[in-house]
């Protein structure tokens, strides 16, 4: 990557984090768009002090730290098993979507698209823009483009055992849903199937989930889902 070239990238994704509109203020966990950011600033002093050739400088280093915190917080918070280290984002992005209580997703959870306020409908249609400039940015191969550091093999996580599914699983339409994502040039084109999706099956973190049961599971309490209503 050329250095002139990098920073106008960086500086692109700096304009999709503050074009988010504050009903997004959910997707982003605050540790992480600090991370992010800081990652970001290390990178951009990075490609205004470097000289092709020259040693890793002090900035370099504290961007590939706050790229290792950043790494670290995209397993916390979505407890991933891998991350594409080009792409560390996406996915989890994709799933902070879908489950997130954007004004807009909580009025399509209680009617159709088609009677939804058209501006609100624009500013959905922004926001995803945003999103995907942010999902989608190589940043792992800005990191080892611009610093010269390995910053190392993607993180994982040994998830818990998984229940097994109940018939009311949002699984499979919710990963169909996050390939057209994965596939489309412009997320704002996939503001019909986004609202579809939550009209069907409701809007935040619980959607889809009639009830739960608190359990102990593995030593620790969990929230069981309740398959069957018969169970109470």
């Amino acid at each position: 990557m050329e250095v002139t070239a990098g920073t106008a990238e960086i500086r692109q994704l700096h304009s999709h984090l503050n074009g988010l509109s504050r009903f997004c203020g959910n997707l982003l966990p605050a540790a992480f768009e600090k991370a992010l950011r800081s990652v970001l600033s290390h990178l951009e002093n990075t490609t205004q002090n470097e000289n092709p050739g020259s040693s890793p400088s002090g900035a370099a280093s504290g961007a590939v730290l706050h790229y290792l915190e950043l790494r670290g917080l995209l397993v916390e918070f979505g407890l991933l098993e891998v991350l594409d280290p080009e792409r560390p984002m996406l996915e989890f992005l994709l799933d902070r979507l879908l489950a997130d209580d954007h004004l807009f997703l909580r009025r399509c959870a209680r009617r159709p698209l088609d009677e939804i306020d058209p501006g609100l409908t624009t500013l959905m249609r922004a926001d995803l823009h945003a999103l995907q400039g942010i999902a989608t940015c190589r940043l792992g191969a800005w990191i080892a483009e611009l610093t010269g550091l390995d910053p190392g093999n993607p993180l994982t996580l040994r998830l818990p055992e998984r229940h097994p599914a109940p018939s009311w699983d949002l699984s499979a339409p919710r990963e169909s849903l996050k390939a057209k994502f994965r596939e489309s040039k412009d997320w704002s084109d996939l503001v019909r199937p986004l609202a579809e999706f939550v009209f069907i099956h409701g809007v935040g973190k619980y959607q889809g989930t009639p009830c739960y049961r608190l359990v102990e599971h593995s030593g620790t309490t969990e929230l069981n889902p309740i398959d069957r209503f018969s169970d109470f």
